[in-house]
């Protein structure tokens, strides 16, 4: 019992499926009214399958440079990416209070230096206001507890208070 392989099955269904396409054009040109390929133009296709499969030197060369085009897009976008994470990155540490010196920072765009440094003279305007406030708040005065006033509770809750109750009739 031999049972073909996946990849005969694969190339069998493939040769039926093109000899069945290549059936319905032919029927399908008939009933326009088209003339079919004849014999001699099908013989020369399969004498000369290395001119079909075969790309010309022009083709070689406008896919490769197409290919060079998409490398140089997708590097691009990736230096543009890596330049937002940058950009966030430092973003996150000026709001958490770190001093960052954006100078160093050449791949950044002057826009995003000019927002960076926007937003350290923020944050520092921030920590000044809250100093300031903090000086000037008043300060407030904790005293300690009283002990009589503690006293004063276990008394109230140690008396017994007797009340009338009206006559029953």
């Amino acid at each position: 019992m031999n049972k073909p392989s996946p990849k005969k099955i694969a190339i069998q269904i493939a040769k039926q499926g093109t000899q069945e396409t290549l059936k319905v054009f032919e029927t399908a040109s008939k009933q326009i009214g088209l003339k079919p390929e004849t014999s001699q133009q099908n013989e020369e296709n399969s004498n000369n399958p290395k001119k079909l499969n075969e790309p010309t030197p022009q083709e070689k060369m406008a896919k490769a440079a197409q290919s060079q085009r998409l490398m140089q897009a997708y590097e691009g976008e990736l230096e543009q990416i890596r330049k937002e994470n940058l950009f966030k990155e430092l973003q996150r540490k000026i709001a958490q209070g770190e001093t960052v010196a954006i100078e160093n920072f050449s791949e950044l765009a002057p826009e995003q230096k000019d927002v960076l440094k926007a937003q350290m003279q923020a944050v520092e305007m921030q920590k000044e206001a809250s100093k300031s406030q903090e000086k000037e708040s008043v300060p407030q005065v904790v005293s300690k507890k009283g002990r009589k006033i503690l006293g004063m509770f276990k008394k109230k809750s140690q008396q017994y208070v007797e009340t009338r109750q009206p006559p029953s009739s």
